[in-house]
C-alpha cells in the first residue's frame, strides 16, 4: 500500500500537490490576471479621437482641425505618446521585484505553504508573461523596440517604431505647412502620396495607434483632396469654362438660336494649342478617371458635384474626334450622300454646296462624296425639288458657317441606320414627305452629330 501511495503522489499534478491555500491563491491570481488582460484589451481597442476633433467646428465649416491635431500628436509631449508609454508600463508585469508584503508566507509557521508560495514565485515571471505581457507584445515592441524590458526613451532618442511614426507625422505636418505657402515641394499630389504610404503601413500598427492615427490621416487626405479639387475647379471656371461661356454658350449649333458660333472660335476651343483638350491633358488627365461615363476625379463618386465641370472636357473630346478626324487642325466632315427614296410627286432632287453637287432622278441609288465645309468662302447649302407634274422647282437655301446643320435641322426626322449612317427625312412644308437622304459621316458612336453638339454645355 505504501508503494502504491508513493506512485500516486508521483503521478499527481503539481497543482494538486500544493496546499489548498496556495491553490486558492493561484486560482485567484489567474482569474485576476485574465480579467486584467481583458480590461486593458477592451480599453485600448475603444480609444479613438472624437469626430469633432477631425472635422472642425460646425460654426466654421472652412476650418479644419485635422492638421492641428496632427501637430499635437507629433509633438514631444504628445498625449498619444504619454498614453502609449503608460499603457505599456501597465501591461508589462514580468520583471518587477516582489513586493515586501509578499516576501513572507501567509502563515509563517506552516512549512508546506511557505514552500508552495516560493514555488509560485519562481514561476511568477513566466505566468505574468503568459497571461498578460504576451497579449500586448505588439504594443510594447512598437513603443520600446527590440528591448522589451527597457523603458521607452524620452524625446525619441532611440529608433523605435513609435519614434519613426513621430518623425513621419512631423514630415507630413511640414508638408501641410509648406502647402499653405504654396510651395512647389508640397503639391496636393505629393501630400496624397505621402499619406497613402502611411496608410499602407497602418495595418501593422497596434491598438490604439491604428484607431487614433489612421482616421486622422484619412481626414487629412480627404481635406487635401477637397482643397485640391476646389483649386482645380476654380482653375477650370476661370480658364476654359469662362471662354466656353463667352464664345460658345447659347449659340448655334449648340442650341437652336439665330446667334452662331464663329468657325474660328469653334476651332480654337476644340483643337489647337489653346483648346480644352490641351488644358485637360496638362492639368486634369492625371487626376481624372476616364474609363466609363461620366468622367470623375479620382477618389470621388461619379455623381459628386465637383465632377460636373469634367463633362465639358468629355464632350469636347468627342466633338474633336468627330469634327477633326485624325487630329486635323481644321474642321472636316467627309460625307457620302445618297437618295434611297424620292416621292413620286417629284422628278428630281438636287443638293448643292459652293463647289459640289448631288443630282438624283428616279433610278439606281448612288453615293456622292461631299466635303464639308466646302472650299471657298461660301458655306451655303441648297436643296431643290422639281415637281413631276408642273416642273416647278422648290428651293431652300441655308447660309452661314453652320449651313449644313441648319439644313439637317429642317428635316422632319433624323435617325441612325444599322450601318451607322444618318437617314434624314425631308418634307414639302405641308406635312407630306418628299425625300429621304442617307448620309455617311454624320454620326458618332451611334448618334447624329447634331445630338452630340446639343448635349455639349459650358459649366
Amino acid at each position: 500500500m505504501g508503494n502504491l501511495s508513493e506512485k500516486n503522489n508521483r503521478n499527481a499534478s503539481p497543482q494538486r500537490m500544493l496546499p489548498a491555500p496556495v491553490r486558492l491563491y493561484n486560482a485567484v491570481m489567474e482569474r485576476y490576471l485574465s480579467e486584467y488582460t481583458r480590461t486593458w484589451q477592451h480599453y485600448l481597442a475603444e480609444i479613438r479621437l472624437r469626430r469633432s476633433a477631425l472635422t472642425g467646428h460646425p460654426a466654421r465649416p472652412e476650418y479644419r482641425q485635422a492638421a492641428e491635431r496632427l501637430g499635437q500628436l507629433a509633438a514631444i509631449d504628445s498625449p498619444l505618446f504619454t498614453l502609449l508609454q503608460r499603457s505599456v508600463a501597465e501591461t508589462t508585469l514580468a520583471g518587477y521585484p516582489v513586493a515586501d508584503s509578499e516576501k513572507k508566507p501567509i502563515t509563517a509557521d506552516v512549512a508546506g505553504i511557505r514552500q508552495g508560495l516560493e514555488a509560485y514565485r519562481a514561476d511568477r515571471q513566466s505566468v505574468l508573461r503568459r497571461q498578460v505581457d504576451n497579449h500586448f507584445r505588439p504594443l510594447r515592441y512598437f513603443v520600446r523596440g527590440g528591448g522589451e524590458a527597457v523603458q521607452a526613451a524620452e524625446n525619441c532618442q532611440t529608433d523605435t517604431p513609435l519614434c519613426q511614426l513621430r518623425a513621419q507625422l512631423e514630415e507630413l505636418q511640414a508638408l501641410l505647412s509648406a502647402q499653405r505657402t504654396e510651395s512647389d515641394k508640397a503639391s496636393p499630389e505629393a501630400i496624397a502620396e505621402f499619406i497613402a504610404e502611411l496608410l499602407a503601413r497602418s495595418s501593422g500598427w497596434p491598438l490604439p495607434v491604428r484607431n487614433m492615427v489612421r482616421p486622422l490621416l484619412e481626414q487629412i487626405a480627404a481635406d487635401n483632396r477637397q482643397a485640391a479639387t476646389a483649386r482645380t475647379t476654380a482653375g477650370i471656371a476661370a480658364g476654359p469654362a469662362a471662354y466656353c461661356r463667352t464664345v460658345l454658350a447659347g449659340r448655334y449649333p449648340f442650341v437652336q438660336t439665330a446667334r452662331e458660333v464663329s468657325r474660328e472660335d469653334f476651332v480654337r476651343f476644340f483643337t489647337g494649342e489653346e483648346s480644352a483638350g490641351v488644358y485637360f491633358e496638362q492639368n486634369l488627365a492625371g487626376k481624372t478617371v476616364m474609363t466609363g461615363s461620366p468622367w470623375h476625379f479620382k477618389d470621388s463618386a461619379p455623381a459628386d458635384s465637383e465632377n460636373r465641370s469634367l463633362q465639358m472636357f468629355s464632350s469636347a473630346r468627342q466633338i474633336r474626334q468627330a469634327f477633326f478626324p485624325g487630329g486635323a487642325t481644321q474642321m472636316s466632315l467627309p460625307l457620302k450622300v445618297s437618295v434611297p427614296w424620292l416621292s413620286p410627286d417629284f422628278s428630281r432632287l438636287e443638293l448643292r454646296t459652293a463647289s459640289q453637287r448631288l443630282s438624283y432622278t428616279h433610278g439606281p441609288v448612288r453615293q456622292t462624296a461631299i466635303n464639308w465645309p466646302a472650299a471657298g468662302d461660301d458655306p451655303s447649302i441648297t436643296l431643290s425639288l422639281t415637281s413631276a407634274k408642273t416642273g416647278e422647282v422648290r428651293t431652300r437655301r441655308f447660309t452661314g458657317p453652320w449651313a449644313l446643320f441648319r439644313w439637317l435641322d429642317s428635316a422632319q426626322q433624323l435617325r441612325v441606320t444599322l450601318t451607322g449612317e444618318v437617314a434624314a427625312d425631308f418634307g414639302t412644308g405641308d406635312g407630306s414627305s418628299a425625300a429621304t437622304l442617307q448620309i455617311a459621316g454624320l454620326a458618332f458612336h451611334g448618334e447624329p452629330l447634331v445630338t452630340l453638339l446639343r448635349r455639349f454645355t459650358c459649366p
